[in-house]
C-alpha cells in the first residue's frame, strides 16, 4: 500500500486567512506492537500528534525546499505514544513557506495545502500493517489554530479545544502537479535554549537578547479573554515597541483563553524580537512566560574570547545572528517581511559560520536546492529557494557578482572546513556553470585581455550597504568589484578540478586566472599603485583575491591604508569589502591599522554597535544613534537589527587574532600564527574538527609571549611565534614561551 497526497478544496486567499487544516485518522492498535514508524511530508508545514501528544520536537517540518522538485519526509518512532485499542493520529498542516506570505508577496508555490503520510506497524507475532493517507482520512478547520503566517503571526483560540464541536469533512486526493517525496536531507529546526524576561515595564517585557523564536505563555483568565502579543527588536523613544522596520510583517499573536489556565505555544510561525508587548481584553494572571529560541540544529564547534570584553560581546552577537538566521535555510533576517535565502549574505558568511557551528548538513541541503534553481545559462537567483515573483535578474537570469559567486564560495568554504569531497563532487558542475556565466558576461564587453575584466552588467548589487552612500552609489561600484569576485570563482573551480583529478579543467581555469590577473594589472592598476576605482573595497578585493602582482602589492596596500586613515578608521566598505578588509590590511603589513579599524568605537564600526547595546549584528551600522534614535535616512525600510553579513569579522578573530587556519582541508594540517595588536593581551579559542578538538590559548605577560596548543592525534600544526620562529608539531599538548622584542605586539608597515 502506497500513500497518496490528500488535501481539501480550501484555497488560499489574498490575506492567507484560511485556518490550517487538521487531518485525522483513527487507528486500531492490537496488543503486542513491537515497532511503529511514521513518515510524513506536506505541502506547507505540519505538526503531528498521537492522542494529543506531539510526535516530535521538530519545528516547521518538512522544511523549505525546491518545491517544484521535491519535499522532504521525516520518519518518527512513535511506539511509545501508541496504546492497544483506539488511537488518534492528528496532523495539522499550515501555510509555512508553501503558500504563505514571502517577500511581501502571497501565494508562493501553490494555492492549497497537502499531506502525505505512511505508518508502518510491526507486531511481535511477525505481522505487519500499513496505514497510509487515503480517502478514509477526514479533516477539519475547527481546531484551536485559527490563523498562521510566518510574517504576520498566529491566532490560537482555545475555546475551540472541544472536539465535540468540530466538523469533519472527507479529504480529497490531490491531482495537481506534486513534488517528489525524499528522505530528509537537511537539519531540523529545534529549540536551542529558553529565555526568560530580564525586566518588565508595564505591558513591555525585555528578554535581554535579540533572537528568533516564539513565546510560551501560560495565563489564568476568564473564558473568551483575548490576549494580543506584539514583538519587536527595539523600543522607541516613547518606551513602546518600535515596529516600523517590520514593514508589512505584523509579528503578532492573538490568543483567546478557554477559562481557567490557558497554555499557549505557537507552532507554525516565528518572530525576530527582544521585546514583547502583552495586552488583554480582561485581567489576566501570567503564570509562566518564556521565549523558545529556535534555530536549525547545527552543533556548536568553535569558541573565541580575548582580553577585550567588547570583542567578546561582538563574538556573541555574531553567534546570536547566525542562530537566528539559520532557520532551515540561511536567511537575511528573522523579523521583517523578508526572511529569504539571500545568497550574498551566506556567500561571505559561510566561512565564519563554519567556525561557530557544524553547518555541513545544513548547507549541503541548501546547496542542493541552489543547483536545482540554477538557471540554464549558469546564473544563480539572488534568493535560494527562489522567490517565484522576485528576482532582479529576470526570467532567464544573468550573473551577479557576490550573490552569484555563492555557487563557488560556499562549497569551497565547506571543503576547507570539513574536507567532504562529496560536496565538491556534487556541486562541481554548478560551480563551473556559474563561473562560465561570469566569463561570458565579461567577454561580452571586451576583446583581447579586456574580455577578462567584468566591468559591465545589466545589474550589480556592488558594494551593498556601504555606509554613507546611496543605493545608486552601491550599485555603481559593481563594475569595479565584479572582476575580483570572478577571479576568486575561477581560482576555486581550478582548485576543485585538481581535487577531482580533472586535469584539463584545472589547467584551463588556471590559464584564465592568469589572464584575469594580467588584465587587471594592465588596465586597473596605475603606476602609483592606485586603482581605477579609488575606494576601499576595490583595494581590499584586489589584494585579498590575489589580483595584485607582488611588485605592486606594497603600493596598493599603502593606498588602502591611506584611505582607511583618511576615513578615521571608520568602516567605509559594504558587502564586498567588509569581510576581507582586516585581512587585506594585516596581511600586507598594516596590522595596527587593521586593529584600529576593528576596535574603533565610533559609527560606523563593529564596536559602535556593541556600545549602542546591540546583541546581534545589524544590517546597517547607523541604524541606531547613541541617543537611541532609529536612523534610516538613506533607505528607510532597510533597518534590520539581526543580519549576520557583517559578522564576517569573526573570520578574522579566528584566523588572525587567535591564529587558526587550515593548511589542508578539514584541519588535517593547520597553522597557529597569532597576529598581535590592538592592545589585546590574551586570546583563547577552540574548534571541533573531524580529527578532534583544537585548542589555542596565548597571552602576553611580563614581556613574554606564552602559547598553549592542543593538537589532535593524527594531525600536524605549523606554529609561528611573534618574531617568526616556526616549527611543526604533531598530536599532543604544547607550551611555547618567548621573550617579546619591541614592536612584536604592535606592527605596521610604515
Amino acid at each position: 500500500m502506497k500513500p497518496i497526497w490528500i488535501g481539501t478544496l480550501n484555497k488560499n486567499d489574498a490575506n492567507n486567512s484560511l485556518p490550517p487544516e487538521l487531518f485525522r485518522k483513527t487507528l486500531s492498535i492490537r496488543s503486542g506492537l513491537a515497532e511503529a514508524k511514521l513518515a510524513v511530508s506536506a505541502m506547507g508545514i505540519y505538526k503531528a500528534k498521537i492522542n494529543g501528544e506531539n510526535v516530535s520536537d521538530i519545528w516547521f517540518a518538512p522544511g523549505y525546499t525546491h518545491y517544484e522538485s521535491y519535499v522532504q519526509s521525516h520518519e518518527y518512532d512513535i511506539l511509545s505514544l501508541l496504546r492497544p485499542g483506539e488511537n488518534t493520529l492528528d496532523i495539522t498542516v499550515a501555510n509555512g513557506w508553501w503558500l504563505g506570505t514571502l517577500g511581501n508577496r502571497n501565494n508562493r508555490y501553490g494555492d492549497m495545502r497537502g499531506l502525505i503520510a505512511s505508518l508502518e506497524l510491526s507486531y511481535s507475532d511477525g505481522s505487519c500493517e500499513t496505514v497510509c493517507t487515503d480517502e478514509s482520512w477526514v479533516y477539519t478547520c475547527d481546531s484551536p489554530v485559527r490563523y498562521s503566517d510566518f510574517y504576520c503571526g498566529e491566532a490560537i483560540d482555545l475555546t475551540h479545544e472541544d472536539e465535540h464541536t468540530w466538523k469533519f469533512h472527507p479529504v480529497l486526493p490531490l491531482s495537481c502537479r506534486l513534488p517528489e517525496v525524499v528522505k530528509q536531507l537537511g537539519t531540523d529546526v529545534t529549540v536551542d535554549r529558553r529565555l526568560t524576561p530580564v525586566s518588565q515595564n508595564g505591558d513591555i517585557y525585555d528578554f535581554g537578547q535579540n533572537h528568533a523564536g516564539v513565546i510560551h505563555l501560560t495565563v489564568q483568565a476568564e473564558a473568551g479573554t483575548v490576549i494580543t502579543v506584539r514583538h519587536a527588536e527595539l523600543l522607541g523613544l516613547d518606551g513602546g515597541l518600535f515596529t516600523e522596520n517590520l514593514r508589512t510583517a505584523k509579528q503578532t499573536l492573538v490568543l483567546t483563553c478557554k477559562g481557567g489556565i490557558s497554555d499557549f505555544v505557537p507552532q507554525f510561525t516565528y518572530m525576530g524580537f527582544r521585546y514583547i508587548e502583552i495586552k488583554s481584553s480582561a485581567p489576566i494572571k501570567i503564570l509562566n512566560l518564556e521565549s523558545l529560541v529556535l534555530t536549525s540544529s547545527c552543533p556548536e564547534t568553535g569558541s573565541f574570547s580575548c582580553s577585550n570584553e567588547k570583542l567578546n560581546r561582538l563574538q556573541q552577537n555574531i553567534q546570536w545572528s547566525q542562530r537566528a538566521n539559520f532557520m532551515d535555510i540561511p536567511t537575511d533576517c528573522p523579523q521583517r517581511d523578508e526572511r529569504m535565502g539571500w545568497t550574498g549574505d551566506i556567500a561571505v558568511f559561510a566561512q565564519t559560520a563554519s567556525f561557530n557551528r557544524n553547518i555541513s548538513a545544513f548547507i549541503n541541503k541548501w546547496l542542493y536546492d541552489l543547483s536545482l534553481y540554477q538557471n540554464p545559462n549558469g546564473s544563480i537567483p539572488v534568493t535560494i529557494p527562489k522567490n517565484p515573483t522576485y528576482d532582479p535578474t529576470g526570467e532567464d537570469g544573468f550573473p551577479i557578482a557576490i550573490w552569484g559567486d555563492v555557487a563557488t564560495m560556499v562549497p569551497w568554504a565547506m571543503w576547507r572546513a570539513y574536507a567532504d569531497i562529496s560536496i565538491i563532487e556534487r556541486q562541481y558542475d554548478s560551480m563551473k556553470a556559474y563561473t562560465e556565466a561570469e566569463l561570458r558576461a565579461a567577454a561580452a564587453t571586451g576583446e583581447g585581455l579586456e574580455k577578462y575584466l567584468w566591468d559591465s552588467n545589466p545589474f550589480q548589487y556592488g558594494d551593498w550597504c556601504a555606509p554613507g552612500e546611496s543605493y545608486d552609489d552601491w550599485l555603481k561600484k559593481g563594475d569595479y568589484l565584479a572582476t575580483a569576485y570572478m577571479a576568486n570563482s575561477v581560482r576555486i573551480v581550478a582548485d576543485s578540478a585538481r581535487l577531482l583529478n580533472k586535469a584539463e579543467d584545472a589547467e584551463h581555469y588556471s590559464v584564465i586566472l592568469q589572464n584575469i590577473r594580467k588584465a587587471f594589472d594592465r588596465y586597473c592598476i596605475k603606476d602609483d599603485g592606485r586603482l581605477s576605482g579609488d575606494f576601499q573595497s576595490n583595494y581590499v578585493c584586489a589584494l585579498y583575491f590575489g589580483l595584485v602582482p607582488d611588485d605592486k602589492k606594497k603600493a596598493v596596500a599603502k593606498r588602502l591604508a591611506e584611505l582607511v586613515r583618511e576615513n578615521n578608521y571608520l568602516i567605509h566598505t559594504g558587502f564586498a569589502g567588509t569581510p576581507y578588509i582586516l585581512f587585506a590590511l594585516a596581511d600586507n603589513g598594516y596590522v595596527e591599522d587593521a586593529y584600529k579599524l576593528l576596535l574603533n568605537e565610533e559609527c560606523p564600526g563593529w564596536l559602535y554597535t556593541v556600545n549602542a547595546g546591540g546583541t546581534t549584528m545589524w544590517e546597517r551600522w547607523d541604524a541606531l544613534s547613541k541617543d537611541g534614535t532609529i536612523k534610516a535616512d538613506a533607505i528607510p525600510e532597510m533597518v534590520s537589527f539581526n543580519h549576520y553579513a557583517y559578522g564576517t569579522v569573526g573570520d578574522f578573530l579566528y584566523r588572525r587574532t587567535l591564529g587558526l587556519e587550515p593548511i589542508e582541508a578539514g584541519y588535517k594540517r593547520f597553522t597557529v600564527k597569532p597576529v598581535l595588536g590592538g592592545g589585546i593581551t590574551h586570546a583563547e579559542g577552540s574548534l571541533e574538527t573531524r580529527h578532534g578538538r583544537i585548542e589555542i590559548a596565548w597571552k602576553i605577560s611580563d614581556g613574554s609571549f606564552v602559547l598553549d596548543v592542543t593538537v589532535p592525534e593524527g594531525t600536524a600544526a605549523e606554529i609561528t611565534l611573534p618574531g617568526g620562529c616556526a616549527e611543526t608539531i604533531s598530536g599532543g599538548k604544547y607550551r611555547r614561551i618567548i621573550k617579546l622584542q619591541p614592536m612584536d605586539d604592535s606592527v605596521n608597515a610604515d
